[in-house]
C-alpha cells in the first residue's frame, strides 16, 4: 500500500509542478497580450490626430492660395512646416515635393506626409511597447503574476493566470520612473 501511495503523491506533485510552470504567466506574454494592443489604440489615436492636422493645413494652406493667389510657395511651406512637425524639411523641396502650382504640390507633399505617418506607425507601435514594459513591474504569486504598468501617474494591472490576462483596479503610479 505504501509503495502505491508515494509514486502517486510524487506522480501529483510533479504534474502541479508542471503546470505551475506552464500557467505562470512571464512578461513577453504581458507584453503581447496587453502592452501591443494597448501600444496600437494609443498609436492610432496619434495616428488620427496627425492625419487630421495634415488635412486641415493642406485646407489652410489651398483656402489662402485661393484667397490671396499667392504666387510663391514660402509661405505655405513654412506655414505646414510650423503646425505639422511631422513634415519633413526633404518633402518640402522641389525634388521633394515636385514641380507645378501650389495646389499640386500640396498634393504631394500631403500624399508624402501620409506615408510618413503610415510608415512611422509601426516603429512608434513598437517603442511605445519596448517603453511601457521597461515601466512594468511583475509580482508573482505562484501560479498568478500581477503586473502593473505606470504610464504618466496613473497604472495598468492585469493579474494573469494560465496565460490569460484580467484588468484589475488601476492604481495611482508611486513608483519612480527608471531613466
Amino acid at each position: 500500500m505504501r509503495s502505491v501511495v508515494v509514486p502517486a503523491v510524487l506522480a501529483l506533485v510533479v504534474c502541479c509542478l508542471a503546470i505551475a510552470w506552464t500557467m505562470n504567466p512571464g512578461t513577453s506574454e504581458y507584453r503581447r497580450a496587453v502592452l501591443l494592443p494597448y501600444a496600437k489604440t494609443v498609436i492610432a489615436k496619434w495616428v488620427q490626430a496627425d492625419r487630421q492636422v495634415i488635412e486641415e493645413q493642406v485646407a489652410i494652406g489651398l483656402a489662402a492660395y485661393h484667397h490671396h493667389r499667392v504666387v510663391h510657395v514660402d509661405g505655405v511651406k513654412l506655414a505646414l512646416l510650423k503646425t505639422v512637425p511631422g513634415l519633413r524639411m526633404e518633402l518640402t523641396t522641389k525634388t521633394g515635393g515636385g514641380g507645378g502650382d501650389v495646389p499640386a504640390r500640396l498634393s504631394i507633399w500631403k500624399h508624402q506626409a501620409m506615408i510618413h505617418i503610415m510608415l512611422g506607425q509601426d516603429s512608434a507601435e513598437q517603442s511605445l511597447t519596448a517603453n511601457l514594459t521597461f515601466h512594468t513591474t511583475r509580482q508573482s504569486y505562484g501560479l498568478a503574476s500581477v503586473f502593473t504598468t505606470c504610464e504618466g501617474k496613473s497604472a495598468l494591472r492585469y493579474v494573469g493566470f494560465g496565460g490569460r490576462f484580467s484588468a484589475i483596479q488601476s492604481v495611482v503610479c508611486d513608483q519612480p520612473a527608471r531613466s
